[in-house]
This record gives C-alpha cells, structure tokens and sequence, in this order.
C-alpha cells in the first residue's frame, strides 16, 4: 500500500500493533535531504494540518516498506524515495525537485509565498553552487550538530528545526508578498525635481522593503510606539550604499532634521556639529548610523526617554526631509 491506497485484506498484523499505529505514514529515504524534509513539512502544513497524526520512517532510495510495515496506518504516502508522481528522479526533468512536483499536485495554483522553497529545492536538489550564509548551509550542518557524541543523528531534532525554519521562510514571503499589495494603497511615492524617488510608508514601517523593491531611492516611516509616539526614520536604499564610496548618504539631512528639532525646542545648537553620529541632547534622540544610510529618532533596541521623542510632527519632518533631499545633485545612472 502506498501514496493513500487501501489496504491489501490479506496482511495480518496483531492488533495491539495496529492500535498503537497514528493515521498518516510518511515514508521517504534515509539521511534526508532538504527536498525531502521540504516535502513532509508540506504534507503536514498544507495537506494533513498542524494536528495531523502522523510517523515518519525512512528507507533506502528506491525502496518501500512491506505491505506489513504499511498495516494499520489510513494513508501511507512516499516522498523523494524514487519512483512516483512526485519523485523528479528518472524523469529527464529540467530544474526541478520533489517538492517542487508535491506543490504542483496539490496546489493546481501554486501559493506565490511557496516559491522561495520551490527554488531552495530545485538548487539543493540539481546541485547548484549555494552562497556560504545560505540557509542550505544550516540544513547540511544540522545532522552533525544533532549527532552529539552519537553516532546517529537524531532526525528528531532535525525535522523540528527545519520545520521551524521553513514555517518561516514561508510566513516572511507571505509577509513580503502582502507588504507588495499595501504599499499600492498606503504608501506614497514622490519623485523629486533631481530624479530621486522618495516613498512616504506613513506609519506602516513594514512596508519599507517593499517600497525599496519598488524602486525608491529613500523611505520616510514613523514607528508608531503607543499613544501619540512615533519613531520616525529615513533610509536610503541599500543599493547605493555598496562600495567604498555610497552613492547617497544622509548626515545632510540629520543636520537639516537637528535645526528643525532645535527650532521647535526654541535651544542653540551653535557650535555644535550637527551631522555627528551620535544622538546632541539639546535635540532629542536624532542620530545618523556610521554608513549614512540611516537617520532615526528611536530605535527598537535604543527607546527615548520622553524627553528625547522629537517634537515634530510627521508633516513636518516629511517637509524637513524632501526639502533637502530636492537640494542633491542626483545622478540615476
């Protein structure tokens, strides 16, 4: 019995055995490998359901548990073993994988937020070059580091850290892909006179890659932190900031933001080097991050006393912001 058929009436197993045995069977080889792993976690959160009552066995590549074996269990199902409609081995088959077929079958629509781990299969299973901060590198360490002084890895272990670790790939593209739809309706893109594309995300930092996916240049957000507060910041799109020598950078506009801040305070800041990193106490908790890409008034890890908040409201900080922004010689190319 195998991929959910009925059980041959013949097979005689004790019943004490039966009992003992869950609903769900999922079989795939020995020593599993991303693929494989990738397509039990599959099963178990989009066909079964986290509740799922399952076991896991494994054999060797080719092979199938005995009618025996199979006996008592409602469904028994084989992943990445060889052979099936959704093994992509001896099918002459160009970039694919198992998981990559597995989502095919049951999903005639395949869930955008799935493929990232379609192309994490398909790369780990065709033997493609993976960066060394990959995460496949985590997935090929993970039976050494759950072997301990054993010498059998506890696929245990393995299974519920890769589990995890898939539940969120998956839930940050979802995140990702939603944050995509948003930012058509909530958030504002401005190109300036200079070319320099500014999006305004308001008060719904989550958007922020999003909008840098979209093309800006910098992005405006204010942090809503409890009634009234806000953390407001500005960043500059990562990819002007590769190199020895970033192509935009910020420490104008702090200085332009601290002479607001001091304004509203109705405080000097003569003398004071207003484009220094760290935050001036005479204008709140303002500091520019050593690339220059990043300019904040209240962090997560670093929260302002009240009196650190900036005083500005966002209108005028957004005003502060393009206004300066507008004074760059801006070259797109």
């Amino acid at each position: 019995m195998h991929d959910g058929a009925l059980l041959d009436a013949t097979v005689v197993v004790p019943d004490e055995i039966l009992r003992d045995r869950p609903k769900l069977l999922l079989v795939t080889h020995k020593k599993p490998d991303t693929d494989a792993l990738a397509c039990i976690w599959f099963i178990i959160r989009f066909v079964m359901g986290p509740n799922a009552d399952y076991e896991i066995q494994y054999v060797r590549a080719g092979e199938r548990l005995s009618e025996a074996e199979e006996a008592g269990y409602s469904q028994v199902i084989y992943v990445d073993t060889g052979g099936g409609d959704t093994d992509q081995h001896g099918k002459s088959l160009t970039r694919s994988s198992s998981f990559k077929l597995l989502v095919e079958k049951f999903q005639p629509e395949v869930d955008p937020a799935l493929l990232p781990i379609i192309e994490l299969t398909v790369a780990t299973d065709n033997v493609e070059e993976m960066s060394p901060t990959s995460i496949q590198q985590v997935f090929l360490g993970l039976p050494h580091y759950y072997r301990e002084n054993s010498p059998e890895t506890d696929w245990s272990m393995v299974i519920s850290y890769v589990f995890i670790a898939l539940d969120v790939l998956y839930d940050r593209e979802k995140a990702r892909l939603k944050s995509e739809t948003d930012l058509q309706t909530q958030a504002t893109m401005i190109t300036l006179p200079n070319g320099m594309v500014i999006c305004d995300v308001g008060f719904r930092p989550r958007l922020r890659g999003a909008a840098f996916a979209k093309g800006a240049d910098v992005v405006i957000w204010m942090a809503p932190v409890g009634k009234n507060k806000f953390h407001p910041g500005i960043q500059v799109n990562r990819k002007h900031m590769r190199g020895d020598s970033p192509k935009l950078s910020l420490w104008a506009v702090l200085e332009e933001l601290r002479r607001a801040e001091a304004k509203a305070r109705c405080v000097s800041v003569r003398g004071l080097d207003l484009r220094q990193m760290q935050p001036i106490a005479e204008v709140g908790a303002w500091f520019g991050h050593d690339s220059g890409g990043l300019v904040a008034c209240g962090t997560k890890t670093h929260t302002p006393t009240d009196a650190e908040r900036t005083v500005l409201p966002p209108g005028k900080i957004r005003e502060v912001v393009l206004a300066r922004l507008t004074g760059f010689a801006w070259n797109t190319d």
